[in-house]
């Protein structure tokens, strides 16, 4: 029998973090280098999110980043805050309805 780690997150999951996170970099203007720098995440583990080879990024390299890029990491899990049709993504008034 093959031994397969499950991952947490789904290719699709995976893909739409990859994409949010090149989106909120080029919002910022920001080389996928300079994330990693700011971030003091290595430049290859964010190469590896990106890339898919990473199916389960730790809590701490994501939180980093949504720090960094200023995402939730609701945000970056759903693909962005305008994405709509996504649980969470409704707008809210200040009193939260």
């Amino acid at each position: 029998m093959e031994n397969k780690r499950k991952s947490c997150l789904k290719s699709d999951e995976n893909s739409r973090m990859a994409e949010s996170l090149l989106e909120a970099c080029a919002r910022q203007n920001l080389s996928v280098y300079g994330l990693a720098k700011l971030a003091e995440v290595p430049l290859t583990t964010i190469m590896h999110i990106l890339n898919g080879s990473t199916q389960n990024p730790g809590f701490y390299t994501i939180a980093k980043l949504c720090g960094v890029l200023g995402l939730s990491m609701d945000e970056l899990a759903r693909g962005g805050p305008e994405e709509k049709g996504m649980p969470g993504a409704e707008e809210t008034d200040e009193d939260g309805t």
